[in-house]
């Protein structure tokens, strides 16, 4: 089990967002690589790769002492990139993971995921003694120079990794006097940290607004946990939503479409509600306004991977808009500065062109879930005339990519989403037989059967099902036993 619990503790899984691997040029001649100032031999190793219609494919592998190499090796180049990565310094995270679904108390939980390699994950724990924690298990490159953030020379030795942070000095909270912790994908040490971890954290939103719900007094309890998990209000947005109605309001006889985004936004409550036209207004303006920002500079490629990632472009703007000004705004195509004030302007007609376009001309008519929707997706559904087989949805969803209720697309798309929770759980530690969880599909992978997807109207609406532990509840509530008898092997001739 990744994420669950047994009778004595509990643990969740954030992702750390660690930079765990570097890109080094490395400096060639022929199959050798310069080294620290010396040529040393590549290896070689041929890997074969079936490929249907085809048969195989042998593809020949270049390592230097980084790591593999990424671009072709070609005769008479002298250059190429490598990849140094913490995974390739072997680990045994199912190793780990055994230990943890087996710890019994802080110190064995400690134990185990000390001993978990990579991806590196926040993992909160709870357990029966009262004791609470977040613990970053994954290991932390030691860079001898630079960040990570760029390509490295590979051939001074001057950017070596010169191992990884013992575990010991990994960033963690153990039961801290506030009586909460919290972890989501945001920095988990704080600028006061020693080591690099990252540069791709998310924006701290989430965990800014959950750590809020969690100060606020109310008494700990399943029910306060599964609203907390169904929380849609995006704080955050106010800042941008203040400058677009300003702007609007200052524009209001040069378009009427600065009348109507100016009412619908000023009337928004920043609650990303599934039936909200103020909430489909926003998303779409600040998507217009990462588009109009950014795409001209970085051009359709560059902007397209960018697009890959969503928090590199959610950091860039929310930087923009507390600034009032990036070096982004200079229009390539008209060599004009903008101020932010005409970015806004321009993504505002531009968002209220899109929306009336696709949901039509009476905005009290729009809503977000009809833009925003969910598709859990089935290898074989990638047919279209397999997909209402397979496939699951697509079904109206609320929240965002920055609600704790969290339902992320990708820029530049159709904002459907593509990235959520894979479960929910609420585990109280000393009654566990009102644990409660949920996945996103169902527990059957056969698809003719209503286990199948019976589970996604709960993960939908951000509900959940109680979690049976007791064998006397779970035999009490089975609907069917399956059972799995080994073939008893046919005795030695002769016996």
């Amino acid at each position: 089990v990744v994420i669950g619990h047994n009778p004595d503790i509990a643990w969740g899984f954030t992702n750390a967002m660690l930079d765990d691997a570097d890109f080094f040029v490395e400096r060639m001649d022929g199959e050798h690589v310069m080294f620290r100032g010396k040529w040393v031999p590549m290896k070689k190793r041929l890997e074969k790769i079936r490929v249907r219609g085809k048969g195989e494919e042998t593809l020949p592998v270049w390592e230097t002492p980084h790591g593999p190499v990424l671009s072709p090796v070609l005769s008479g180049v002298s250059a190429a990139l490598s990849l140094r990565w913490v995974g390739f310094d072997g680990g045994d995270a199912p190793g780990a993971l055994h230990a943890l679904n087996r710890a019994r108390n802080r110190k064995e939980f400690v134990d185990a995921v000390s001993g978990f390699p990579h991806p590196a994950q926040n993992i909160v724990y709870a357990d029966r003694e009262g004791n609470i924690g977040v613990v970053m298990a994954g290991r932390i490159p030691l860079r001898k120079g630079g960040s990570g953030l760029l390509p490295v020379p590979g051939d001074t030795g001057e950017w070596e990794w010169t191992g990884t942070v013992p575990f010991s000095e990994n960033p963690k909270v153990w039961n801290p006097p506030e009586g909460y912790v919290a972890a989501a994908n945001f920095s988990p040490a704080g600028i006061s940290y020693g080591h690099y971890i990252s540069r791709l954290y998310e924006p701290p939103d989430r965990g800014k607004r959950i750590i809020r719900i969690l100060s606020e007094g109310e008494k700990f309890s399943v029910e306060m946990f599964e609203r907390m998990q169904q929380d849609i209000l995006r704080p955050d947005a106010a800042k941008a939503v203040s400058l677009a109605v300003r702007v609007a309001r200052r524009r209001l006889g040069e378009s009427q479409e600065f009348g109507d985004a100016a009412r619908i936004l000023s009337e928004w409550d920043l609650r990303v509600s599934g039936d909200s036209p103020g909430a489909a207004l926003f998303e779409v303006f600040y998507e217009k306004m990462i588009e109009n920002a950014f795409r001209d500079d970085l051009g359709p490629g560059l902007f397209g991977e960018a697009t890959r990632t969503s928090r590199l472009l959610w950091n860039a703007m929310d930087r923009t808009i507390d600034r009032g000004d990036s070096l982004f705004l200079e229009n390539t195509e008209t060599g004009v500065k903008e101020s932010l004030d005409d970015l806004a302007a321009r993504s505002l007609l531009d968002a209220m062109v899109f929306l009336k376009q696709r949901l039509g001309k009476d905005p009290s008519t729009w809503r977000w879930d009809r833009l925003h929707q969910v598709t859990f997706e089935h290898p074989f559904g990638k047919k279209r005339y397999l997909r209402r087989w397979f496939n699951i949805g697509p079904h109206p969803l609320q929240g965002d990519g920055r609600t704790v209720f969290k339902g992320e697309f990708r820029h530049g798309t159709d904002f459907s989403v593509l990235v959520g929770p894979s479960m929910r759980q609420v585990v109280p530690l000393g009654f566990r037989s009102r644990s409660r969880s949920v996945i996103t599909t169902g527990q059957s992978g056969h698809f003719f059967e209503w286990h199948y997807q019976d589970q996604s109207p709960l993960w939908i609406a951000g509900a959940s099902h109680l979690a049976w532990t007791d064998e006397m509840e779970i035999r009490e509530n089975a609907e069917s036993v399956l059972r799995l008898t080994p073939v008893k092997e046919a005795a030695p001739a002769g016996r």
